[in-house]
């Protein structure tokens, strides 16, 4: 790599897009190319300012005869999504579109992102379908994660539940942070036979849940008052070598304490105080804790 070039990719890492723009436009050795300009959008992207990047785009356009292609709009793209500037990403969306250029998977999990991030779920959602029906396109998992995530957050749990059904059938296996993104759908949704069956199904796909996927079955197993469920769930968790976090002790002390059964909220308690007490004993001893 030339040392021209090797300054570039240094400028554009650090977003110090007005040193790396005022390289390509002094340095004759420095090959204008469609990478050079995708690197440009992109530090510009990531400084927050997408308006220079569309105006490099536009220079490259214009004085060196270069169409940027969907890759480098997916780069503008991805780096306003970085900065979560999600208006500027659909901009990019747009000029794509202007250009007449065949969006990719990346293009279309952009643009979910992007309607993720302004709270639009039902746009995200058309986009998803969207995107099924375009031809040499195919869904991901990157696509379905971005599809239950936007669900999930508006409390569609029902929907979620569809999606996880949709991956099945384009043989896609759903991973921990998908279950875990439905199970928390479910809890907002208060169903504990639904997240019954997610735990289930984890099981089936050898995806060994997390403190997290733990969290939000106790969870919604307490909001339904059934503290034995929760209290066995609490056992399953140390059976697989899973730590409880304070929220699962919590959501199982709550259910005790709702249930009437004093007893084994009290027992909770005491072990929580023993945990925080060895925790105390160990950055009290530790050389290494200021």
């Amino acid at each position: 790599m030339s040392k021209p070039l090797q300054q570039l990719d240094q400028f554009c890492r650090n977003a110090h897009w007005q040193k790396a723009l005022s390289l390509v436009r002094s340095e004759p050795g420095l090959q204008k190319n469609l990478v050079v300009c995708g690197k440009l959008a992109g530090a510009c992207c990531r400084d927050r300012r997408p308006d220079v990047g569309a105006a490099v785009l536009k220079e490259f356009k214009e004085k060196y005869k270069l169409m940027p292609d969907t890759a480098v709009f997916n780069q503008a793209m991805g780096s306003s999504l970085r900065a979560d500037l999600w208006q500027e990403a659909l901009r990019f969306h747009r000029l794509l579109q202007e250009e007449s250029l065949q969006p990719t998977t990346i293009t279309y999990n952009s643009l979910m992102r992007a309607w993720n991030q302004a709270s639009a779920w039902q746009r995200m959602l058309t986009v998803f379908e969207a995107m099924g029906n375009s031809r040499g396109v195919k869904r991901s998992i990157v696509s379905y994660t971005e599809a239950v995530s936007g669900s999930s957050r508006a409390s569609q749990w029902m929907e979620v539940g569809r999606l996880l059904e949709g991956m099945r059938k384009e043989d896609l296996a759903p991973d921990l942070i998908i279950y875990n993104t439905c199970l928390s759908a479910v809890a907002k949704g208060r169903c504990w036979e639904a997240s019954l069956a997610l735990q289930e199904q984890m099981r089936q796909q050898l995806v060994r849940p997390d403190v997290v996927s733990y969290s939000a079955i106790i969870e919604v197993h307490e909001q339904a008052h059934r503290w034995e469920d929760a209290l066995a769930l609490l056992g399953s968790m140390r059976n697989e070598d899973v730590e409880p976090d304070l929220v699962c002790i919590e959501a199982c002390m709550t259910a005790c304490s709702r249930a009437s059964q004093p007893w084994y909220a009290k027992k909770l308690l005491r072990e929580q105080g023993k945990r925080i007490e060895k925790l105390a004993s160990v950055f009290k001893e530790s050389p290494n804790i200021r």
